[in-house]
C-alpha cells in the first residue's frame, strides 16, 4: 500500500476505503508470511527427500527389514508415525537420543533402524519393537530438520521490537511447527494419507 493508494482511498471512499485497504494489506502480509515461512521450506525438503520415497515404497509394498537380537525380521506394518514435539528444540538429535535412552530404561525396549529397500538407496526409519509381534513393530520418524526453526526465527526477527521478545519468539515458533505439519498434510495426497500419522505423544505408548 503506497502513499498514492492511501490518499486516493481516503479522498474517494473515506474511512471505508481505508478500512478495505488495511484489511487487504493484512491479508497480503499473512499470505507472504506463510509463503516465505521457514517451516514451509523445511516441510517441502523433508517431503521430497524422505517422506515421498517412503510412501512410494509402501505403495509398491517394498520390503522393510529390522534386526532384533540378531534376528532379521520383515516388517509388515505399512504406516509411518511422524513424531512432532511441542517445541522445535525437543526435535534435536540430542533430544531424540535422550528419548530413545528413556524408552530403553523405562520399558526395556531398544529402538532399532529399519531399512525400506527402495532404489536407488534404501531409506532408514526408526522402529519400535512390538514384543510378541515383531513383524507389526511401529515405524516412525523424528523430523529433526525442524530443530533449526528457532535460530531461523531469531535471525529473521533480529532488531524487531517486541514487548516480551522471548514470549513472542516462542509463539512464532509454535506457529511454525503447526505450519510444518499443515504443509506435510497438504503434500501427502488423500489416497496416501493412510500411510502417515502425526503424533506428539510419548512414542513408547504407540504399541501398548
Amino acid at each position: 500500500m503506497n502513499f498514492g493508494e492511501f490518499a486516493f482511498s481516503i479522498i474517494s471512499n473515506g474511512a471505508y476505503g481505508l478500512l478495505v485497504l488495511v484489511i487487504t494489506y493484512m491479508i497480503r502480509l499473512l499470505g507472504m508470511r506463510q509463503r516465505f515461512s521457514p517451516s514451509v521450506g523445511l516441510a517441502n525438503g523433508y517431503y521430497e527427500n524422505f517422506l515421498k520415497h517412503v510412501i512410494e515404497g509402501f505403495v509398491r509394498d517394498e520390503e522393510i527389514t529390522a534386526e532384533f537380537g540378531g534376528e532379521n525380521v520383515s516388517i509388515s506394518n505399512k504406516k509411518i508415525y511422524i513424531y512432532l514435539t511441542d517445541t522445535a528444540a525437543d526435535s534435536s538429535s540430542e533430544s531424540l537420543l535422550a528419548d530413545k535412552q528413556q524408552i530403553k530404561e523405562d520399558r526395556g525396549l531398544e529402538i532399532v533402524p529399519a531399512k525400506l529397500q527402495i532404489k536407488p538407496r534404501a531409506k532408514t526409519l526408526d522402529c519400535l519393537p512390538k514384543p510378541g509381534d515383531l513383524k507389526n513393530s511401529i515405524l516412525f520418524d523424528y523430523p529433526t530438520t525442524v530443530a533449526v526453526i528457532p535460530e531461523i526465527i531469531r535471525r529473521r526477527y533480529r532488531g524487531t521490537p517486541f514487548l516480551n521478545r522471548e514470549k513472542a519468539l516462542r509463539k512464532i515458533e509454535v506457529e511454525e511447527l503447526k505450519q510444518f505439519r499443515r504443509t506435510i498434510e497438504e503434500l501427502v495426497s488423500s489416497r496416501h494419507q493412510r500411510f502417515v500419522e502425526f503424533t506428539n505423544q510419548d512414542i513408547s505408548l504407540l504399541n501398548r
